[in-house]
């Protein structure tokens, strides 16, 4: 069986991946294969970092250790949202998933976060994104 893991990302042609697809949709029957698809949607991927696991995966992965991983882990606690609608402000809820969204180093933490998904998918598994 051939399962196909397909990951959408901004900026890559949807024509080519279609493409990709198809053929190896069409490889799979041809060899007479039973073909699953999975298709992931990462718009609001930043929303779904657990701070626990990312910090995890530093030190493991990247050997991310003592002070700077205290550091990183007080940069991802402690954070409280508000709703504001006109005159009215709901009450603050503390923020225990997510990378903060708008600085530098969201986009990295998650790229760290994101770079161990290979090691959870089973041989055999095409991840092609």
């Amino acid at each position: 069986m051939a399962i196909l893991v397909y990951i959408e990302r901004k900026h890559y042609s949807t024509k080519t991946l279609t493409l990709k697809l198809c053929n190896d949709v069409l490889w799979g029957m041809e060899h007479q294969q039973l073909t699953a698809f999975i298709a992931v949607d990462l718009s609001a991927a930043f929303d779904t970092v657990h701070h626990q696991l990312l910090l995890d995966v530093l030190e493991t992965s990247f050997g991310v250790r003592s002070k700077a991983k205290r550091w990183i882990a007080s940069y991802l606690t402690d954070r409280n949202f508000e709703v504001h609608v006109h005159d009215s402000c709901s009450d603050a809820s503390n923020i225990n998933l997510s990378v903060p969204q708008g600085s530098i180093n969201g986009p990295v933490l998650f790229t760290c976060f994101d770079s161990t998904l290979q090691y959870s998918i089973c041989d055999g598994i095409n991840l092609i994104g």
